[in-house]
């Protein structure tokens, strides 16, 4: 009798050895388990968090330094075609002959319009010719239109002075005198005075 006591201790022994092990296998298996749920979580929280961080930077961008303005009027033509999309900098400083987009407080949309005379100047235009500060200024941007206009009789940009249209003999400090390039149908500051440096929204970059 004692000797099957014996001989059947080692096997009670073994099968609870075993069973531990499967225990501990079973243990180490679900610690990985969390432990990997645990990284699929941290992954997909980074992720998202990183996806947040981008969307929060392209709308800061977006709203302080870059955005995007179509062309929806032929005031700007040939320059700018109707339909084309611009980048404007709202950073960019405002220089003459610059595209600007405006938002003017009385108007229900944006234009964009060139800057023709800045703070302090005095301008005119006579036979077609731009005057600031009674120097004669040339006007690149639209050498074909006014050759064309010469050509068929007719001048492109009418006669005028700052004074006749705005009331001021010189442009009044933080605004600006602009226009739309096809001076036949563009409304511009001729017909609505000048702008404010506040009603700019930001320059058109033309290096595209």
């Amino acid at each position: 009798m004692s000797a099957k006591k014996q001989t059947g201790k080692p096997k009670n022994k073994r099968a609870r050895n075993s069973q531990s092990i499967q225990r501990t296998k079973k243990n180490k298996q679900a610690l990985n388990k969390l432990v990997r749920r645990k990284k699929r979580n941290r992954l997909f929280i980074e992720v998202i968090c990183g996806m947040g961080l981008l969307i929060l930077l392209i709308y800061a961008q977006s709203y302080f330094f870059f955005s995007l303005a179509k062309v929806d009027s032929y005031a700007m033509s040939p320059t700018l075609k109707l339909g084309e999309y611009v980048l404007i900098e709202k950073q960019a400083p405002i220089q003459r002959q610059a595209i600007v987009l405006i938002k003017r407080k009385s108007a229900q949309k944006s234009e964009l319009r060139r800057v023709i005379g800045l703070p302090t100047e005095k301008i005119a235009y006579q036979n077609d010719q731009l005057f600031i500060n009674e120097e004669e200024r040339a006007e690149p941007f639209i050498a074909l239109e006014k050759k064309a206009a010469f050509e068929n009789g007719f001048v492109y940009t009418k006669d005028f002075s700052l004074y006749e249209v705005t009331g001021v003999e010189t442009i009044p400090k933080d605004t600006y005198f602009v226009m739309g390039d096809n001076r036949l149908y563009s409304t511009d500051s001729r017909e609505y005075s000048v702008i404010k440096k506040e009603e700019i929204i930001g320059v058109v970059n033309t290096s595209q």
